[in-house]
């Protein structure tokens, strides 16, 4: 079978599969038809009970493989399917019924008659012929089918000493080698037929794709020719006005009239000149639209058309001598001479706020917002490509930090972005090279003194250094990268808690963000690391932060809702520090609130007060509260006299590994702090 990387090399993949599974079937009921015959036809009493029990093991593997047939047909064929896990399924049940009849060989060898033992080795001989045509879609499974079929067997019988058994052994594996070597030629003339197969078919479509550039061009000529006999009376007039047309259309965006790219930058490279000669400066605002997407989504992108038009002669008043342009999408690029830093930000304000102000298409009211990015010339480049590029860079940075005031470039900042490009491509790999690790921090009940859950914090190792979650979270998040690794951390999470000893029931909680909370998929994932670790649901807690109730409360509610009812708790982390709202919480269910380290690491300031406040808020939401980053003895006792439910800190425990977890169960008593 042959494998690749490319979409030809995939299809022939799937051929070769597919014929696989077309050709064995009538083969697999020979095989049931053959081993039938050979128990029942044969009275052998010595090994009748072994060849009982040998049938049974045949009609095992055959139901198997009937099975596995039958899914890839109603499954999987006439799809574009992963090949690879049916033809490692259909491999493991040719070899297993391989193996049987090898067993078969060696178990009547000695106990039948030589007539049973000689027609017995001329059915597993046909059974290799077949194969070699059968199988011949898999090198691998024709050449391995027919060497375990006849060639140990022979072997065996060759070494007994037996004159009429070494000239049977002899004979079978000169066919098993026989059988070798067709199905090796016949693997390798279907490979090469499959593979004819598609490169012919990559060759027509070629062909069909040049007859129709060919068939376009004679269109396109023939109605040049026509047009410019119809306009001959006139072709002067004619072709200058096409010229116009055609150097105003290679100036200017269709829609907003504005430059285009090519020629913003034909004309910025030339302010640039003129600027650097005079001394001047050039600032490049590069604009993005916030919110637009949602504008195009719901209503439509005729109303989305509507309100570019409408940012446009917004932004021609802020253009004065400078230059403008839509650079594609929602993003547009202003260039104003002699401006400073200070007054360009000045200008970014004044851009945002007009932005800003609502948009009414009939009883249709719409906003919209900007994040601008600053580069300015000479200070931050001379050369204009690189100059609207370190804009884009400020404003991206803008929009990833929530920033309400425009983002000036700095070489910071560029370093800053080159980083998270490095560690953005990094997490691309870290899951497939196994760098990303959990450890597990115990969270210990102050009244019984036992551990009632471990929070699971992830780690990664880039090229030997320790990125810390406050790093590479972000960056994983920005990119979306933080699904994939989520899917990872709860799955890996639920397995390792599983593991744990049974009789402390302790539960494990996992953080969750935004992004994978707000992903379709998430109850699935959720649903299958459930059901694949058999974690029960009860010892699972999901941690959010408060930030998910600003995004879409209503959502976040009923998904929830539909967490609880899976049994699974909810936690709501660093309680406090971010979006706060008692409405909110009112009307979100939850079962845990996570007091934040900020507040325990003040409790002899003001840090007492607010956990008193949190204490009581939990207690009349009728909640547990679970207070975090406890380092010494101090702060345990006073939030257990305070009433929190939970302590967790490096007073009872560092994060762990899993390994190490383990001994810190068994060997808790003498970790355990009087409190």
């Amino acid at each position: 079978m042959k494998g690749g990387d490319t979409k030809i090399n995939r299809r022939e993949t799937i051929d070769a599969v597919d014929l696989l599974y077309i050709n064995s079937i009538a083969g697999v009921f020979i095989t049931l038809l053959a081993a039938s015959a050979l128990v029942f036809g044969f009275e052998t009493s010595p090994v009748s009970e072994y060849k009982t029990i040998w049938w049974w093991a045949v009609v095992t593997v055959t139901l198997l493989r009937l099975a596995d047939f039958s899914y890839w047909r109603v499954k999987l064929r006439h799809n574009d399917y992963s090949p690879s896990w049916p033809y490692r399924r259909f491999l493991l049940g040719s070899i297993g019924s391989a193996i049987l009849w090898c067993v078969y060989l060696f178990i009547i060898s000695h106990q039948v008659e030589v007539i049973e033992l000689a027609f017995t080795l001329i059915v597993i001989a046909a059974m290799a012929g077949g194969a070699a045509s059968i199988l011949a879609a898999s090198k691998l499974a024709a050449i391995s089918y027919s060497s375990i079929l006849l060639i140990p067997g022979s072997a065996y019988l060759l070494l007994t000493g037996d004159g009429f058994l070494s000239v049977l052994g002899t004979l079978g594996i000169f066919f098993g080698f026989v059988m070798v070597f067709s199905a090796n030629k016949s693997a390798i003339s279907i490979s090469d037929a499959i593979s004819l197969k598609y490169h012919n078919l990559s060759l027509v479509e070629e062909l069909q794709t040049e007859k129709n550039e060919i068939k376009r061009m004679n269109s396109e000529l023939n109605r040049a020719y026509h047009q410019l006999n119809e306009i001959n009376a006139s072709l002067e007039e004619q072709v200058q006005e096409r010229t116009q047309e055609v150097y105003r259309l290679s100036k200017l965006d269709p829609l907003t009239k504005l430059y285009n790219r090519t020629a913003f930058i034909f004309a910025l490279e030339k302010l640039m000149q003129e600027q650097l000669k005079s001394n001047g400066t050039i600032a490049v605002l590069f604009i993005d639209l916030d919110g637009f997407k949602k504008v195009n989504d719901i209503f439509g992108h005729e109303i989305g058309d509507q309100v570019l038009m409408l940012v446009t002669q917004r932004l021609l008043a802020f253009r004065a001598n400078g230059n403008i342009c839509r650079w594609g999408g929602d993003e547009f690029v202003l260039a104003l001479p002699n401006l400073t830093i200070e007054q360009a930000e000045e200008q970014a304000r004044l851009i945002t706020e007009s932005i800003e102000n609502s948009i009414q298409f009939d009883s249709i009211v719409l906003s919209v917002g900007a994040s601008i990015g600053i580069a300015l010339a000479p200070k931050h480049s001379q050369k204009v490509k690189q100059l609207i590029q370190f804009a884009d860079i400020a404003m991206y940075q803008q929009k990833n930090t929530l920033n309400s005031k425009a983002v000036v470039f700095s070489k910071q900042l560029l370093e800053t972005v080159k980083q998270q490009e490095h560690l953005r491509d990094g997490l691309r790999m870290a899951i497939e090279r196994d760098e990303l690790h959990l450890t597990y921090q115990p969270v210990i009940d102050p009244i019984s003194n036992q551990i009632n859950s471990c929070e699971a914090l992830l780690r990664w190792t880039f090229k030997g250094e320790a990125i810390g979650p406050d790093v590479f979270i972000p960056v994983a998040e920005q990119s979306s990268l933080i699904l994939q690794i989520g899917e990872w951390v709860l799955r890996k999470a639920c397995f390792d808690a599983n593991q744990w000893p049974r009789d402390n029931n302790c539960s494990v909680s996992v953080n969750v963000s935004m992004v994978q909370l707000l992903d379709d998929d998430f109850l699935s994932i959720l649903d299958n690391a459930l059901e694949q670790s058999q974690l029960k649901p009860e010892r699972l807690i999901l941690e959010i932060t408060e930030s998910v109730f600003a995004e879409n409360k209503e959502f976040v509610a009923n998904l929830l809702a539909e967490i609880m009812r899976r049994r699974v708790r909810v936690s709501i982390d660093d309680f406090g520090t971010g979006y706060s709202s008692l409405s909110q919480l009112q009307s979100i269910p939850f079962h845990i609130i996570k007091i934040d380290r900020t507040f325990v690491a003040r409790l002899d300031e003001k840090g007492a007060s607010i956990v008193k406040a949190a204490l009581y808020i939990a207690n009349q939401l009728g909640c547990e509260t679970v207070a975090e980053g406890i380092e010494t003895r101090r702060q345990a006792e006073a939030l257990k006299s305070l009433g929190a439910s939970y302590l967790q800190g490096y007073l009872y425990s560092k994060p762990l590994k899993n390994s190490q977890l383990h001994e810190f169960f068994y060997n808790f008593e003498a970790h355990k702090l009087e409190s």
